[in-house]
């Protein structure tokens, strides 16, 4: 896949020029982004109350079968949501910096939405990267500890 050379002089950068139809799909998608945003807060907000919730009602409960602190879980669900809260947050100024860009006819603010959208798109990346890499040390761990039972029935036999 070739690359564009991005290290041209700032003259040669404004020579691309959006037709209408760029423009009217780079103003849609703002929308869209603006949409999955705020759903994306809300999520954020549904976790975090109930991280409380959760974390509440096992303490309540006298004979838990669950094997950890129920404080826990809810620092679990609280961390797991400001990292959500992270790439929500990127997308939105996405949004509202390409929408008015576009309305404006801005291109600063155009360059100001691209960069939120690399740094959404990256975090997201890593974020990718962290969960199969946390994915497979469980499957790892699982197969070691379920290896290491079968071993100990076998010896116990």
């Amino acid at each position: 896949m070739d690359t564009p050379d991005v290290t041209q002089s700032r003259s040669e950068e404004s020579k691309l020029e959006l037709n209408r139809d760029s423009l009217q799909a780079l103003y849609e998608t703002g929308g869209w982004a603006s949409f999955l945003a705020i759903l994306m807060f809300v999520l954020c907000g549904i976790m975090v109350l109930a991280s409380f919730t959760i974390g509440s009602v096992l303490s309540q409960m006298e004979n838990t079968p669950f094997p950890f602190p129920s404080a826990l879980l809810t620092t679990i669900y609280l961390v797991m949501a400001v990292i959500y809260f992270i790439p929500a947050l990127y997308l939105y100024r996405f949004a509202t910096q390409a929408r008015s860009a576009i309305q404006f006819r801005d291109s600063d603010k155009i360059a100001i939405a691209m960069q939120y959208l690399k740094k959404h798109y990256k975090f997201i990346g890593i974020l990718c990267i962290v969960t199969f890499a946390i994915y497979i040390l469980a499957i790892i761990l699982i197969l070691t500890m379920g290896v290491g039972q079968m071993m100990g029935d076998s010896v116990n036999a």
